[in-house]
This record gives C-alpha cells, sequence and structure tokens, in this order.
C-alpha cells in the first residue's frame, strides 16, 4: 500500500516557520532581517537604510537600543563597515571586469547595493530565502534618488537544502561573503557549510564571514539585549569560545589561508565607530 500524502518540502532551519508575535516575519531568517534592518535605520539613516526597513523593525530596534549601552549596537555599522572593507581589502584595486562578489544570506542590508555601485565593473549577486529576495526588490524601489545599478542581481534559494553551487549554476566567485549566517549552526554544519563555500570560490577566491565571541565581559554586557533579540529569532549556538576554535573550523573546512580579526581591530581597521563590543570575530579565509 503507498502513502498518498503528499511529500513534505524540506526546509532549513532559517526558514522554518515559527510564531511571530510582533509582525517581524513568519521565519527566524526574516525576523532577523528585520531587526537589523530597523537597526541600521535608526543608526546610519539613509535613503537606502529607510527603504529597506519597515516600522516593526525599527519598533523593536529602538525598544533594543534603549535597553543595552550605545557601545554594544557600535557592532551594527562595525559588522556593515567591516564586511565591505574587508571585501574590498581582498580585491585588487578597482574590481577589474570580471570580478565576481556573493552575498549569502544578505537580508535587507545596503551593502550589495553600495558594492555594486562603487565597483561597477564587478558582478554582485545576494543570495536569500525567495520570500526575503522578492520583499527586498520591491523595497529598493521605492529609492527614486538613483537606479538600481545593473551589476547587481538577487538569487531567491534555501542555502539549508540547495548548494551555492547549485544555485550559482557552477560560476565561482572571486568573493563570497556570509554575514551573520553562521552563528545559526552548529559547529559541525558551519564547516561543513563553509567547505561547500569554498567549492564556489574561483582559486584564491576568499570567504568573509563572521561568528559569534563568547567572552565573560562581552556576555554580561549584551545579556538584556541578546535574551530579547533571541525571543524574536530563535538563534542558534553558533559561537566559539576562543580564536583557536574559530579559526580551526575554518580550517577543518579545507581553507589553507585563514586569517581572524577581533571587532576593535575591524573598528580600528576602516575608522568604523568605536568603542568597539568584543562580541564578534570576522573571519577571511582564502
Amino acid at each position: 500500500m503507498t502513502d498518498s500524502r503528499p511529500e513534505q518540502k524540506k526546509i532549513s532551519y532559517t526558514a522554518q516557520e515559527t510564531p511571530d508575535t510582533v509582525g517581524l516575519g513568519r521565519t527566524a531568517g526574516q525576523r532577523t532581517a528585520e531587526i537589523f534592518a530597523g537597526l541600521r535605520a535608526e543608526m546610519m539613516p539613509s535613503p537606502e537604510t529607510a527603504a529597506l526597513s519597515r516600522l516593526s523593525g525599527r519598533v523593536i530596534a529602538r525598544l533594543l537600543m534603549r535597553l543595552g549601552k550605545q557601545e554594544l549596537f557600535n557592532f551594527v555599522p562595525i559588522r556593515l563597515g567591516g564586511f565591505k572593507g574587508l571585501i574590498e581589502q581582498a580585491l585588487p584595486p578597482g574590481a577589474p571586469a570580471g570580478t565576481v562578489i556573493v552575498e549569502v544570506g544578505s537580508g535587507f542590508s545596503p551593502r550589495g547595493l553600495q558594492l555594486a555601485r562603487a565597483m561597477p565593473n564587478a558582478e554582485v549577486i545576494e543570495i536569500d530565502l525567495p520570500d526575503v529576495v522578492e520583499e527586498k526588490q520591491a523595497r529598493l524601489q521605492k529609492i527614486r534618488e538613483q537606479a538600481l545599478p545593473p551589476n547587481l542581481s538577487w538569487y531567491g534559494a534555501d542555502l539549508g537544502m540547495t548548494p551555492l553551487k547549485e544555485v550559482l549554476g557552477g560560476k565561482r566567485a572571486d568573493i563570497i561573503a556570509a554575514e551573520g549566517l553562521l552563528p545559526y549552526f552548529t559547529f559541525e554544519e558551519i564547516t561543513k557549510i563553509a567547505r561547500g563555500m569554498r567549492e564556489s570560490l574561483k582559486p584564491g577566491g576568499v570567504f568573509v564571514a563572521d561568528l559569534g565571541y563568547i567572552s565573560t565581559e562581552g556576555a554580561q554586557q549584551a545579556s538584556d539585549v541578546v535574551r530579547l533579540f533571541r525571543r524574536q529569532t530563535r538563534t542558534s549556538p553558533g559561537s566559539v569560545q576562543s580564536e583557536a576554535m574559530a579559526l580551526k573550523l575554518f580550517e577543518d573546512a579545507g581553507y589553507e589561508d585563514v586569517k581572524l580579526y577581533r571587532m576593535p581591530q575591524v573598528a580600528e581597521m576602516f575608522d568604523l565607530p568605536r568603542p568597539a563590543p568584543d562580541v564578534l570575530f570576522f573571519m577571511v579565509a582564502r
């Protein structure tokens, strides 16, 4: 006797529908994207950050900012600018024609738009869940000051279920960036994801990612904010307790050259807001 029930579609953790109490989105990934869009709109007001956020995200952002010290929230512009700086640093000057930059889990970040405008010869591809991509494209249409650059494109996909190399159709990238993606996953999954990214890099290509850093001081400072944040996003424990642990995750994935930058160091390197909370590692794996 055969089972005639329709087969349930498999989806990854970030794409699973979970209770949404404040109208941020049906999935953990959507809610995370909305909160960070709200924080960017509040802290870095511009036509892009305004268009890419919505009221519910900005309200939660204001609530979070009232709970914690301003120093803690400097991680928002530092992470956005730090990734941009590390991406540009890893490319030849001017990013010559044929350069491919892939932003994985791009959410409602304006960085892909910024990179595409700054590097007109490069191809910039953003990838996120189909619902997020569709919503982002709709929001960007509200920016009337400038047309969207022709070298920016979007792919909607659940990378937890579909390998990146399949989504890209075999195209290889010079840079793959994944801001805020890896902390959702276990250490074993992080190494597996990093290995999958490596398969879609050109020879000498670079994977830029971040990992949460658990330190006694940082955890205490962020405790109230993190509790409220996790209530909405159900963030998984993908944070490390040491530099050695972070480096090993990428070395186990087969990268030959792995560099780690702490958040205060990145803030200094790219002249970003300070003081900088020491709650994040930036990883540059070649």
